[in-house]
């Protein structure tokens, strides 16, 4: 192997390493962009999970506005006709 072969090589390795290190470093880069992300999605999902969560109680807490006023229509009547 003469001289020129080994600077040769030597310089395409080089160039190969610095190749790889940028492709690295993009890959680094990419894959905070990703992380995030993935972040603001999981944030989102999770104010999505309490709003339909929220969603949910609301006719529960429908009925026992409904439930209490009934009952306090039936007390009322019963105090209206106990009082002459």
């Amino acid at each position: 192997m003469s001289e020129e072969d080994i600077l040769r090589r030597l310089n395409k390795n080089e160039t190969d390493i610095a190749e790889l290190f940028a492709r690295t470093n993009k890959t680094a880069v990419e894959l905070a962009t990703i992380s995030q992300t993935m972040k603001s999605i999981l944030e989102t999902l999770r104010e999505l999970k309490d709003s339909i969560a929220h969603q949910r109680k609301k006719p529960a807490e429908y009925w026992d506005k409904l439930i209490c006023a009934l009952i306090s229509a039936v007390v009322a009547a019963m105090v209206g006709t106990l009082i002459p």
